[in-house]
């Protein structure tokens, strides 16, 4: 009797195993899931700074210290020191939280961006394709070439700005798609109207 009822324990302890198995495998090849378990935990431990409101195909994004990419769907948070990458014909748009003031972001395909929250403002560092941005008059986007700060305000009424960064890394292109902006690039501030643009090269250092 002893050894007929260790037969049973035996298979249901290896029934039950097998389908812990199953459910964690599940689980975890379940991409929502992940993604989900991934906010709740990093909206405690980090800064949020904004949304996703769209995506397009693949868009994938990868938390500070970690070597794994994520897909990213829409409305979901974005958090400091968060870089999202989007793939060919991919895209996303996103809604930053600027100190209480709203700001509209959209990435075009192949285009890797990193945020950084810095005393409530985000501080965009482009490191290669393009984004765009809506402002608002009097609303600054603040972005990274090379390793300084360059700000780019809507001086009357609202504007667009273009941001491209080229393949090689060194030259970003700052243009102008709707509205009046003032830029400052390298200490210097410069006035862009609709349709015209400039071109920065960050200084490789020694």
């Amino acid at each position: 009797m002893a050894s007929f009822g260790s037969k049973i324990l035996d298979s249901l302890l290896i029934s039950l195993g097998a389908i812990m198995v199953a459910i964690c495998a599940l689980l975890f090849n379940n991409d929502s899931f992940i993604q989900r378990f991934v906010q709740v935990k990093r909206s405690h431990m980090t800064q949020t700074i904004g949304e996703t409101r769209t995506t397009l195909n693949d868009v994938r994004r990868r938390s500070r210290g970690s070597l794994s990419w994520i897909p990213l769907a829409r409305n979901q948070k974005v958090f400091d020191r968060d870089t999202i990458f989007t793939g060919p014909k991919s895209g996303v748009e996103l809604h930053l939280n600027q100190k209480g003031n709203d700001q509209e972001l959209s990435m075009r395909d192949n285009t890797l961006l990193q945020f950084v929250s810095i005393n409530g403002e985000t501080l965009l560092d482009l490191q290669v394709g393009s984004i765009t941005s809506n402002l608002k008059k009097g609303e600054i986007l603040k972005i990274k070439i090379g390793n300084k700060t360059s700000e780019i305000k809507a001086s009357k009424n609202t504007g667009t700005v273009k941001i491209v960064k080229s393949q090689s890394n060194e030259t970003t292109s700052i243009s102008s798609q709707k509205g009046q902006l003032d830029v400052s690039v390298d200490a210097r501030l410069q006035t862009l109207t609709q349709h015209h643009s400039l071109k920065s090269t960050a200084k490789k250092s020694r």
